[in-house]
């Protein structure tokens, strides 16, 4: 990819963006006509002026991402949803271990590691 179409990407998300935010008229959002992955039930496609962009938009956080068919739902999996209480969406609550897991709560938010 040139730097010139990677500015105009740039410029396109940020505009979108833009418009996904306001909640322009000129924004529509539609799901993927073959989802078959989970991912689609917190994003969908944006449609600028009813043409169909590669841009998505997380439902729960507003956050446009570039998206293009070819490349799957890779994308929308490694999205770290600010709304989702720092969880990741596709990510099962209990399932992975936390960091603070292998630590003892110490006074003045220091850990010690355990043996």
């Amino acid at each position: 990819m040139s730097l010139v179409n990677a500015k105009s990407n740039n410029n396109l998300k940020t505009k979108l963006q833009a418009l996904v935010t306001a909640k322009d008229p000129t924004i529509s959002f539609i799901k993927s006509a073959i989802s078959r992955s989970d991912c689609w039930t917190s994003f969908s496609q944006i449609q600028l002026s009813k043409v169909s962009q590669d841009y998505v938009v997380c439902l729960s956080c507003g956050t446009v991402l570039k998206w293009i068919s070819e490349n799957g739902t890779k994308v929308m999996k490694n999205h770290g949803c600010p709304k989702k209480n720092g969880i990741r969406s596709i990510t099962p609550k209990g399932r992975q271990r936390t960091i603070s897991s292998y630590c003892d709560a110490q006074p003045n938010n220091y850990a010690t590691i355990k043996h």
